[in-house]
């Protein structure tokens, strides 16, 4: 998403159990999750866990970040504007979320 002349890429890192907001390539921020823990906790910045995330992928709207969650086999639901975080379903089958995995990190132009 270009806003005031700003580049931002969401990426996860799978093994830190985290979704990172990057800006301008330089400034990495956790958006979702907690650096080395993992979990299944639904909640606001700070609060949110999650476990081994292996991608994700933006919404039409530009508003949501969708996550594979793998280590907890559900697809998560990242709000952009309250950094929210939802679980959308558990034990998902593995042909209805691969359309979300097979996108890796999300970028925003």
């Amino acid at each position: 998403m270009v806003g005031g002349g700003k580049r931002v890429e969401y990426h996860v890192e799978p093994l830190g159990h985290v979704v990172l907001r990057v800006t301008d390539g330089a400034h990495f921020e956790v958006v979702a999750g907690k650096r080395g823990e993992a979990g299944l906790v639904d909640s606001g910045q700070g609060e949110s866990r999650l476990n081994g995330p292996t991608s994700c992928a933006l919404s039409s709207d530009r508003q949501t970040l969708l996550i594979a969650d793998a280590g907890n086999n559900t697809v998560r639901s990242l709000c952009l504007a309250s950094l929210e975080l939802k679980t959308l379903g558990n034990g998902i089958p593995h042909d209805v979320t691969v359309a979300v995995w097979k996108h890796h990190d999300a970028g925003i132009e």
